[in-house]
């Protein structure tokens, strides 16, 4: 069953494909495109802690952000069919 496209997602399309460039320039899309994937992980982790501000002094890594959020879902929340 398909999922519902959120307002959530539409707007982080809309962000990501504003602040994309374009260009022929491959590393700059890659780093800019991590930056706004990381950010959206970031918001993930936030959004589901009662107190996110707490986390703030831990300076956690990109991974460990990626592992973190994936720790508040069901392990086939996402999976791939």
């Amino acid at each position: 069953m398909d999922r519902p496209v959120s307002p959530r997602r539409i707007q982080a399309f809309r962000c990501y494909y504003k602040l994309l460039p374009r260009n022929d320039d491959r590393t700059l899309l890659i780093l800019k495109a991590h930056l706004l994937v990381e950010e959206q992980v970031r918001q993930i982790v936030d959004e589901r802690l009662l107190h996110p501000t707490a986390l703030g002094d831990a300076k956690l890594t990109c991974h460990q952000a990626i592992c973190l959020a994936e720790a508040f879902f069901a392990p086939d929340t996402y999976a791939k069919k």
